[in-house]
């Protein structure tokens, strides 16, 4: 399955986590040909994204 973002967030904050770092890769086309690209923290633009989860702080009383 594929999701959004947006979906993702979701999803995470229903198990009470939230989204701490995003990275993404593979920012050219098929037609482009294999580059070697570092990770970027600009996610628009690219296929492969990849993200860690932290808990959601509980609330204080």
């Amino acid at each position: 399955n594929f999701y959004t973002l947006d979906e993702i967030r979701e999803m995470l904050s229903s198990i009470n986590l939230s989204i701490e770092k995003v990275y993404a890769t593979l920012s050219y086309t098929p037609e482009d040909g294999p580059i070697i690209e570092e990770p970027s923290e600009e996610i628009d633009g690219r296929s492969f994204v990849c993200l860690s989860a932290i808990p959601e702080p509980r609330p204080e009383g």
